[in-house]
Formats: C-alpha cells, sequence, structure tokens
C-alpha cells in the first residue's frame, strides 16, 4: 500500500515546476520523494544537487543516476538552471 508523504517543496518556481535543492541525499529522502511522485503525478519535481554524490557506500549509483531511474529531472550545481525558469 503506497503511504503518501506531506510534501513542502524548497522552492517553486512562477512556472509550477518545484525545486528540491539537495547537498546530502539520504535513502530515506530518495523514498520519500519517489512517494510523493506517486501521490502527485500531475507536480513537476526536479533536482539540483551541489554535486553529484554516490547514493551506496559501494559507489554502485550516483544521485543523478537515481533521478534517470525514477524519471526524475536533475542538475549538478549552484544555480538553477535558466531553462527550468523561462
Amino acid at each position: 500500500m503506497l503511504k503518501c508523504h506531506q510534501y513542502t517543496p524548497d522552492i517553486v518556481l512562477d512556472n509550477g515546476i518545484h525545486v528540491e535543492i539537495k547537498g546530502k541525499f539520504t535513502g530515506e529522502m530518495r523514498t520519500k520523494m519517489i512517494a510523493v511522485k506517486k501521490c502527485n503525478p500531475d507536480i513537476d519535481i526536479r533536482f539540483l544537487f551541489q554535486r553529484d554524490g554516490w547514493c551506496t557506500k559501494n559507489h554502485k549509483m550516483r544521485y543523478s543516476e537515481w533521478c534517470e531511474k525514477n524519471g526524475f529531472d536533475y542538475a549538478i550545481g549552484e544555480v538553477i538552471p535558466s531553462e527550468w525558469i523561462d
């Protein structure tokens, strides 16, 4: 059974895109964001990562690979990409 989580985005752009800004992206956060996406399929949720870190200690998946696997757009860096804003 799917558990829907309460969700407050870090930033909502004027065009409706929800941006999550992450340094460390824990397993608990990843699980929550999958549930949020399933409960809110019409929301465009994207991630801005400070760096493309590893999801696991054994270095088998990076944050970017997790996003691609789970259907999230993402960017790496300190600034929201201009194409997300326009």
